[in-house]
């Protein structure tokens, strides 16, 4: 079974630009990437090392184009990336994972 035959929901990728000072400069939608969504409440550390509550955690093919100011859109609703990380098994990056 491949990886990507585990990916069974679709989301909307936000990609933003920000300046130095952190306003939106540009901003672009990708529409209907391949994603599987887990919907699991915990307690996680943020970018700037904050504990917060994730409601969600999205895996990405290592192909996908998400990056820490994208923002995600599924469910009716737009998320804030909280954590972004790119899990490796023993011979490289296998997926990224995504906390929302």
């Amino acid at each position: 079974m491949s990886y990507t035959s585990l990916l069974i929901n679709t989301c909307d990728v936000v990609h933003r630009t920000l300046d130095k000072w952190g306003a939106v400069v540009a901003m672009w939608t990708e529409s209907g990437v391949k994603c599987r969504i887990g919907y699991k409440t915990q307690l996680i550390r943020d970018f700037k090392g904050e504990q917060v509550i994730s409601y969600a955690e999205v895996f990405f093919l290592t192909s996908a184009n998400v990056g820490h100011n994208d923002r995600l859109f599924f469910d009716g609703r737009e998320w804030s990336i909280l954590k972004f990380q790119r899990q490796q098994d023993s011979v490289n990056v296998h997926h990224k994972e995504v906390f929302v």
